[in-house]
């Protein structure tokens, strides 16, 4: 389907977080996932989603249409970037060591399983394909004066618009 305008389509930031976020919520990782605009308003328990585009990767081209801003268009290249997903809990209200490895083990298998054929994460995008995800690294913070736990798991992504999104 194509889309309606190229801002539409180089809209990685949105587009994906909102992929991800619709993609766990159908997994059921046991809390809504939210797109994070400011972690620290964010109460827990909560697994939160940030996304990162890092640009084109160097070496990475196909016959498909790349436009530019001047109307011209050039090979299209595949596009790297990273999902923070951030795990939060409250060691006081919640169950703390449980509630928290449990968001933690279900966010990760489900983002492990998310390049599944049916239903997975291409299922949620109209104009963008996931072409790889790996997890690169993973951070364990822990805030003594507001009594939360935060997980920050990084995953980087590579991704592409599909060739049928270009507008016409």
């Amino acid at each position: 389907m194509p889309a309606d305008s190229l801002p539409e389509i180089y809209d990685f930031e949105h587009t994906l977080a909102a992929a991800f976020q619709s993609y766990l919520a159908d997994e059921n990782i046991g809390a809504t996932p939210q797109i994070a605009r400011d972690i620290n308003a964010q109460s827990a328990p909560a697994v939160l989603l940030r996304m990162e585009h890092g640009g084109a990767i160097e070496g990475f081209a196909n016959q498909a249409k790349l436009f530019t801003d001047d109307g011209n268009f050039s090979k299209d290249t595949f596009f790297e970037g990273r999902l923070i997903t951030t795990i939060r809990t409250n060691r006081q209200a919640d169950s703390a060591d449980d509630d928290h490895k449990l968001l933690r083990r279900s966010t990760r298998a489900a983002l492990y399983d998310c390049m599944k054929a049916t239903a997975g994460i291409d299922d949620q995008l109209t104009y963008h394909s996931i072409r790889g995800i790996r997890e690169a690294s993973t951070d364990y913070a822990i805030e003594d004066e507001g009594e939360l736990d935060d997980t920050e798991i990084t995953w980087e992504l590579v991704y592409c618009i599909k060739s049928d999104a270009w507008p016409v």
